[in-house]
């Protein structure tokens, strides 16, 4: 796999983490900026070739340095967010 690299990408309130290796899709997480000052992430998908390879951890990764950047609070209707933020990142604030 060519260096993994994530983007951002957001329109108005709504955005998305992506990740590639050179022009190839693997995965992104999807997510709303609420009013309150809270990043809801909602969707985290990784494609099937690429699982097991750092992909999600690596979205994970952009989300909490954005999270940082901006002082959010993050929302986790994603299932691998709202298991692995707390483990991996107990610093930031998760809201339900």
């Amino acid at each position: 796999m060519n260096t993994l690299q994530t983007t951002l990408e957001i329109n108005d309130n709504r955005g998305r983490f992506i990740a590639l290796a050179g022009s190839k899709l693997l995965g992104h997480m999807d997510f709303n900026l609420l009013n309150e000052g809270v990043i809801d992430v909602y969707h985290t998908f990784v494609d099937p070739e690429a699982r097991g390879q750092g992909v999600a951890e690596a979205l994970l990764a952009a989300l909490v340095t954005y999270v940082k950047q901006h002082h959010l609070a993050v929302a986790a209707g994603c299932s691998y967010v709202a298991a692995k933020l707390p483990q991996r990142y107990p610093e930031i604030t998760l809201v339900s």
